[in-house]
């Protein structure tokens, strides 16, 4: 079975399987499934409940594996998720493989996604919120760089709310591990609008190749789009943003006079073309946008008002009384699969 994680394709992919991987073990032994938060890149992702810690909560993924299927990149996530702990990165609980399907255990973010939060309250977040959530994203950011992982994937779809307002960055699906701070990586991998210019142009210059700043300028990306919910370019194909960026100047906001100077000023230190003129992640934490943008209540109110809009819509469509009388059967009401934190989740 252990074989389903090799490919027999280089040596370098034939090794031993992460610790935390529990093989043959039926995840429902230890968790108990107790609602559904949403669809994944392979599947549905459900909300579940330790049996043996009730207080404890996960967002459990199932990715369903074929026999001889190549999983280097499942096991790439593993073992960044098991090393790279930080308050700021969602945490990996547990892990097991059983019936041809890898089970993992992370950590539930009751606030959900920043983008889905966004698309639920129809409007962009406020400066006060986009320079705390960039705070604790850029300490993240800085923690990954640090220990030699490139995200490659960063959009406000992987930044990630706890319901007291800890920002946790998420999905490492598509990041690298490099070896030392001197290697660099020439796939083209990532979301188009995002994508840092080196990283499109890294397989028609295969001399050029990119490193952990890539990041710097997909984090940029990803704060405009919180001040405008969509991300630059945005109006047009995924293809054709790939030769627009190449061509463009670096994109700014598209209203500056409704931001501080500070705001377009750290964009424009993220939003550098050559990659070895962007400032690094560690250098953006004393900048005067983000380095004091430490007080939570701005994202506290955010969620409040994300919650109260969920709750008029369950009312509204006649679905509170079944998340009532789900409760009502509950010995734990936390539990009820209905419940406004479980209704939208990446």
């Amino acid at each position: 079975m252990k074989n389903l994680f090799r490919s027999p394709a280089t040596e370098e992919s034939k090794r031993p399987l992460p610790s935390i991987i529990e093989v043959n073990v039926n995840p429902k032994e230890y968790w108990e499934i107790v609602g559904e938060l949403g669809d994944g890149a392979f599947g549905k992702v459900e909300k579940a409940v330790s049996k043996s810690d009730r207080s404890l909560y996960a967002a459990a993924k199932a990715i369903e594996v074929q026999e001889g299927e190549q999983l280097e990149d499942f096991l790439v996530e593993i073992e960044i998720l098991t090393s790279c702990k930080h308050t700021n990165i969602v945490n990996l609980y547990a892990c097991y493989f059983c019936e041809n399907k890898l089970h993992m255990m992370l950590e539930f973010c009751g606030g959900g996604a920043v983008d889905a939060i966004m698309i639920e309250l129809e409007k962009p977040l406020t400066e006060k919120q986009i320079a705390y959530i960039a705070r604790y994203t850029c300490e993240a950011i800085t923690f990954l760089h640090d220990n030699n992982v490139i995200h490659r994937d960063l959009k406000a779809g992987n930044i990630l709310l706890t319901s007291d307002a800890v920002v946790k960055l998420a999905d490492f699906g598509v990041s690298a591990k490099l070896k030392d701070r001197n290697e660099k990586r020439d796939t083209f991998i990532g979301t188009p609008y995002w994508m840092a210019p080196e990283v499109m142009m890294c397989e028609t210059f295969k001399d050029q190749p990119y490193d952990t700043r890539s990041d710097i300028w997909s984090f940029g990306i990803t704060l405009i789009e919180m001040a405008q919910m969509e991300p630059p370019h945005s109006n047009v194909s995924p293809m054709r943003v790939l030769i627009k960026v190449q061509k463009s100047a670096p994109p700014t906001l598209s209203n500056p006079a409704s931001w501080s100077i500070f705001f377009a000023d750290f964009l424009s230190q993220c939003l550098v073309k050559n990659p070895m003129e962007r400032r690094t992640a560690k250098q953006l934490l004393s900048h005067p946008f983000i380095a004091n943008a430490t007080d939570r209540h701005p994202v506290l109110a955010l969620l409040a008002e994300v919650n109260a809009d969920i709750e008029e819509e369950v009312v509204i469509d006649d679905d509170r009384a079944s998340c009532d009388e789900s409760c009502a059967d509950s010995e734990d009401q936390a539990l009820c699969p209905n419940r406004i934190s479980c209704l939208f989740y990446p």
